[in-house]
């Protein structure tokens, strides 16, 4: 039997506490300073990843080093294929800048601002450290709050990142030493 003094079960309109589970390859919504730091490592070190892959892979088909002299061509072959991995990652740069303006209340159109040199700079300081909206804004509900997986991904993945950057310097570093040697050995051949 049903109890009439019960009260009525229905949703409140209107409710501002609404939140939603942000996606990380959702290209609408808003997105936290922390999911954003996350997210931009993230996608970074799978991208630097790639693209190193993508060097030492080609840099033997276009880079002859017993030549002395490398074709243009060959030259401009190698940069387009080297920078065919960091496309994405531009990509995927732009949409989280757009859901970062987008958490403050910004139009995502301002992300092209990061093209301008210096105003990019000031653009990143801005999407790093300016709360967002606390509640419901223009462009949706505010995100759930962070899980243990994105804190440590905000934390950890900063430290990879020097990580790999610091094993990458620890193999170039006596490879372009090495590089230079030899090119005054040869320097000094052709002088004699």
């Amino acid at each position: 039997m049903e109890n009439v003094y019960q009260s009525p079960a229905s949703e409140v309109v209107g409710s501002e506490a609404a939140e939603y589970q942000p996606k990380v390859f959702a290209i609408n919504g808003r997105i936290g300073r922390l999911r954003y730091i996350a997210y931009n490592m993230l996608f970074g070190i799978v991208s630097y990843v790639l693209l190193t892959v993508v060097v030492m892979i080609a840099a033997p088909m276009f880079v002859d080093v017993n030549s002395q002299a490398q074709s243009m061509s060959q030259v401009m072959k190698f940069a387009g294929l080297v920078s065919l991995p960091m496309i994405p990652y531009f990509i995927i740069f732009f949409i989280l800048a757009k859901r970062r303006l987008n958490d403050l209340n910004n139009n995502g159109w301002l992300s092209l601002l990061s093209f301008i040199p210096f105003v990019g700079i000031f653009l990143l300081i801005y999407l790093l450290f300016w709360s967002g909206s606390k509640e419901k804004n223009n462009y949706g509900p505010k995100p759930a709050k962070n899980s243990i997986l994105v804190i440590l991904g905000g934390i950890l993945a900063p430290i990879l990142l020097i990580g790999f950057v610091g094993v990458i310097a620890a193999i170039a570093i006596p490879a372009y030493q090495d590089y230079v040697e030899r090119v005054k050995e040869v320097a000094a051949g052709i002088q004699e």
